[in-house]
C-alpha cells in the first residue's frame, strides 16, 4: 500500500497539571499536611458535554508535540518554563466517538505560587477549576482516584475519553520516580522549610516518612531567611533546593 492508501488519524495531547496546596488547618502552631490538587477543564460542546476533562486539545499540523503542549500549558496557567515530560500514548480504537484519535499525554508540575492568570473564566466551550485528589491505593499502586472541588460541594468521580486512566498513571509515575529523583521541588516554592518539603514527599507517596531530613540533606542548603509567621513560636529556617547533583 501507499501512502495516500491509509486512512488518517487525528493526534491529539492532554496534559495532567499537577500542583501542591495546603490542607485547611485550624491550629496555626501545625504546618498543614499538602494535598495534590490538578487542573481541569468543564466541556461545553459534545463529545462529553458537561464532563470535566484534561487540558489538551489537537495538534496543529505544523507544530511539533512538546511545542503544542507547552502553548497550551501557558494558556491555562501563565507559565512557561515549568517541568513537563511525556507520560503514555493512549491510541484504543473506539476512545472518541468522533473519530480514530490518539492521544499523546504529558505530565506537568507547577508550583501553586507561580499561577499567575485567572483560570476559573468560563469561555464558550470550556472552564477550569482546581480539585483536589483523594487517591485510592491497593498495595502501592494507585487504582482510583476521586477529584474535589476547592469548595468540597463537588466530587468527581468520572472524566471525559479516557482522561482519569491517564491521572491515575500519572499518579503512579509521579509515586514511582520521587524517591529517586528531585522531582518534588517543581512543587514547592522557591524557599521552603523542611517540614513543608516532608509533607508534599507525603501526600504524593501516600505514607509517613521516616529520617526524611537525612534523606534529603544533600538536596536542600539553608537560605539567609527564617519564616516568620506572626505566633510566638521560634521562626523555622527556610532552604532552597541545591541543584548541583539534580535528578529530574
Amino acid at each position: 500500500m501507499e501512502f495516500k492508501d491509509y486512512k488518517k488519524l487525528s493526534l491529539a495531547n492532554d496534559i495532567v497539571i499537577l500542583t501542591a496546596t495546603d490542607k485547611p488547618e485550624d491550629d496555626k502552631r501545625k504546618v498543614p499536611e499538602k494535598t495534590l490538587q490538578i487542573l481541569l477543564i468543564k466541556r461545553y460542546e459534545e463529545p462529553y458535554n458537561g464532563f470535566w476533562s484534561l487540558p489538551g486539545g489537537f495538534v496543529d499540523y505544523d507544530k511539533n508535540l512538546d511545542y503544542c503542549a507547552r502553548e497550551k500549558l501557558y494558556a491555562k496557567t501563565g507559565i512557561k518554563n515549568l517541568y513537563m515530560e511525556q507520560l503514555y500514548t493512549y491510541g484504543d480504537t473506539n476512545r472518541d466517538e468522533r473519530g480514530r484519535v490518539v492521544s499523546v499525554a504529558y505530565l506537568a508540575l507547577v508550583k501553586k505560587s507561580d499561577i499567575t492568570i485567572q483560570i476559573s473564566q468560563k469561555t464558550d466551550s470550556s472552564s477550569a477549576s482546581w480539585f483536589s485528589i483523594e487517591p485510592i491505593r491497593k498495595a502501592d499502586e494507585i487504582v482510583d482516584v476521586n477529584l474535589i472541588s476547592e469548595d468540597g460541594h463537588l466530587i468527581v468521580k468520572d472524566l471525559a475519553f479516557d482522561h482519569k486512566q491517564m491521572v491515575i498513571d500519572a499518579l503512579n509515575r509521579l509515586q514511582n520516580k520521587i524517591e529517586y529523583t528531585d522531582l518534588a521541588f517543581n512543587l514547592v516554592p522557591e524557599f521552603f522549610t523542611v517540614k513543608e518539603l516532608q509533607m508534599v514527599y507525603e501526600c504524593i507517596l501516600g505514607r509517613a516518612i521516616q529520617a526524611f531530613r537525612r534523606k534529603i540533606s544533600d538536596k536542600i542548603k539553608p537560605a539567609d531567611k527564617m519564616k516568620d509567621d506572626g505566633s510566638a513560636y521560634r521562626p523555622a529556617q527556610l532552604y532552597r533546593f541545591d541543584n548541583k547533583h539534580s535528578k529530574f
